[in-house]
Formats: C-alpha cells, structure tokens, sequence
C-alpha cells in the first residue's frame, strides 16, 4: 500500500514538472468586487510557471475581511493570455449582524470568523495593455465559528494592473 501511494505521488510529481506554462505577468494589484466582501484590494504575485500567492484585503456591508491564497495555473491555448487556475485559501474576518441571526454562528452581533475556501476560476491578461481580469467562486467551510456545512460561496470579479 505505501508503495502504491508513494508511486503515485511520483508519476504526479513527475507529470507535473514536464508541463510548461508561461506566466503572463510577475505581479499583479488591483480591485476584487465580489462576496463576501463587496470590494477588496488585491495583490498577487506569480511565483514560476504556474504557482501563485495572492492577497485581499477589503470591506463590505458590515465585514471587513483578509484572505490569504495558493493557486495553479493552467494555461488554456486559445487565445493567449487565457487560463484557468484551482487554489485554496485561509481568511480571517470580523461580522457585524446588528442583532439579526445568522444561521451558522447563532451570533446576534458581532463575531470573529476565520475559514478555509477551495476555488477554480478563470483569467485573461490582454497583450498590448497591463491589465489582467479574473472570475473565481468556491465554497468556503467556516472553522471559527466551527460548522460542517459551507456559510457562503467565495466568488469575485477582479481588475488587475500588471507588472512584467
């Protein structure tokens, strides 16, 4: 058994180092509007071919959020510039219900929330001009407060200036 798994993890290893992907650009910032916060701040970085960290910091009807995510790329042929990309994220955030329920937590206020979320999306960086556009959704599984069930879904629409 552990040589069946540890065979596995090598022909992955293997299959992944051979594929070669070109990355469009090296750093990214610009503007995430989306759920569960309605604007965020956002700065990603890609890290080689195909990995990449971002970061987004923001606000929305009363939360104000940080998230912070790994993501692989996979670069579609036609047209250039198009990929798509898988990533997992940790966030950390702070709610204010003003005294309605909130159907997770059972909070009537405020509360600290930290989550996990796993996310596919897709990504076009134009040729002529620095700008990068991005859609990704996921669900996200709160830990603080702990439940079992996703609280809500991570999707956003992001506008980025690139930087070679």
């Amino acid at each position: 058994m552990k040589i069946r798994n540890l065979s596995l993890t090598v022909v992955i290893a293997l299959a992944f180092s051979f594929v070669s992907y070109a990355q469009p650009y090296k750093t990214a910032i610009g503007v995430r509007l989306g759920f569960p916060n309605n604007v965020n701040f956002t700065l990603k970085h890609n890290l080689g071919a195909a990995w990449a960290i971002e970061l987004n910091a923001g606000a929305g009807w009363r939360s104000a959020a940080i998230d912070f995510a790994g993501m692989y790329h996979f670069d579609i042929p036609k047209p250039s510039g198009m990929r798509w990309y898988l990533g997992a994220a940790a966030d950390v955030g702070f709610f204010y219900n003003r005294g309605t329920y909130h159907p997770v937590s059972g909070y009537k206020h405020g509360y600290f929330s930290t989550g996990v979320s796993i996310f596919g999306g897709l990504e076009y960086t134009f040729p002529n001009i620095p700008l990068n556009l991005a859609f990704d959704l996921g669900p996200r599984l709160p830990i603080v407060p702990w439940s079992v069930y996703p609280d809500y879904a991570r999707v956003g629409l992001t506008a980025r200036y690139t930087f070679k």
